[in-house]
């Protein structure tokens, strides 16, 4: 059955590894024939028009909500402005969140990290299922949201978490029939590379448990190909 589905985003540009895999997710999502609208914070700058616009090439529609602040008050980002005018802020924009569920008629809110809950508040005020996805551990910068577990718990039809160390973590927070496992996609655009007579699968990027090397040797032995070289850098 074909959905309408609203995203809730955290940036509006591509520079992080949460937009990209959430964009590829929603490109995938209006192939099978839904309908998804993506509501990002409207901070008036260039690139989030290159965003919009690359979106829009996918079939996807975005909204930019004026935001004094988007994430929670106590979330990186610092505090923009005064307490009042954040506060009517996240007021307006969860109130035109509201709008869109009843306008559009919106099946699913889905949640793109953890630090926005205007998407949370008003699924929760239209009865509209909403699904919470998680890149974060509740640990320094992020260490703000373990206070908010139960509320995003409440909030929440259903939880996920990247698969590995963190989706481990946060089963220490939620509970398991409740919290399920993503990996992040992120589609590869084919280069030429220098011919070479070896062949090599490359993972560039610091080794720690948080960035699932062990996910990646699993799967290499799984390929069972002797020949191709697996490097990290």
């Amino acid at each position: 059955m074909k959905k309408k589905i609203l995203f809730i985003s955290p940036t509006g540009t591509l520079d992080n590894g949460a937009e990209i895999s959430i964009v590829n997710l929603m490109e995938y999502l209006v192939q099978t024939g839904h309908q998804v609208i993506n509501a990002i914070p409207d901070y008036h700058v260039a690139v989030q028009q290159d965003y919009i616009s690359s979106l829009a090439a996918l079939g996807i529609e975005t909204i930019a909500l004026p935001s004094v602040k988007w994430w929670w008050e106590d979330a990186p980002g610092g505090l923009p402005d005064s307490p009042e005018s954040r506060a009517r802020s996240y007021q307006e924009s969860t109130s035109a969140l509201r709008k869109i569920l009843t306008e559009r008629k919106i099946d699913l809110v889905i949640t793109n990290t953890v630090n926005m809950f205007q998407g949370a508040v008003a699924a929760a005020c239209e009865n509209v299922p909403h699904f919470w996805l998680i890149h974060e551990f509740p640990d320094g910068e992020f260490g703000y949201y373990k206070e908010k577990i139960e509320l995003i718990n409440q909030l929440s039809d259903k939880i996920f978490a990247v698969k590995g160390e963190l989706f481990q973590t946060l089963l220490e927070y939620f509970p398991a029939e409740k919290l399920l496992p993503f990996v992040p996609y992120s589609d590869v655009t084919l280069i030429d590379l220098p011919s070479s007579d070896i062949v090599r699968l490359v993972s560039i990027g610091g080794i720690s448990e948080r960035k699932n090397q062990l996910e990646l040797i699993k799967a290499y032995h799984l390929l069972n190909k002797s020949d191709i070289e697996l490097v990290f850098i």
